[in-house]
C-alpha cells in the first residue's frame, strides 16, 4: 500500500507501532526509521506527520528507502 493511500491516523498508528516492535525486539528504544512506504514529502499533511514524530515520539531521524551512499 502506497503511504498516499492511508490516513494520517493510520500513518501515525503505524510509526508507533512501528517504534514499538523494534523497541521490544532490540531492548532498546529506537530513534531512527526508514520510511515504510515511500517518501511522505509530497502529502499535503506531511507537517503533521513531522510535527507528530518530533512532538509524540522519542525518533530523532528518518530517512527514505532510496539513498546516496553517503551520509549528506
Amino acid at each position: 500500500m502506497s503511504d498516499t493511500n492511508m490516513s494520517l491516523e493510520d500513518i501515525k498508528a503505524d510509526i508507533k507501532r512501528g517504534q514499538e516492535d523494534m523497541t521490544l525486539l532490540c531492548g532498546d528504544e529506537t530513534i531512527g526509521f526508514v520510511w515504510p512506504y515511500a517518501d511522505p514529502t509530497n502529502r499535503s499533511d506531511y507537517q503533521d506527520i513531522i510535527n507528530f514524530i518530533k512532538e509524540e515520539t522519542n525518533i530523532k531521524y528518518v530517512r527514505p528507502t532510496s539513498t546516496t551512499g553517503t551520509f549528506e
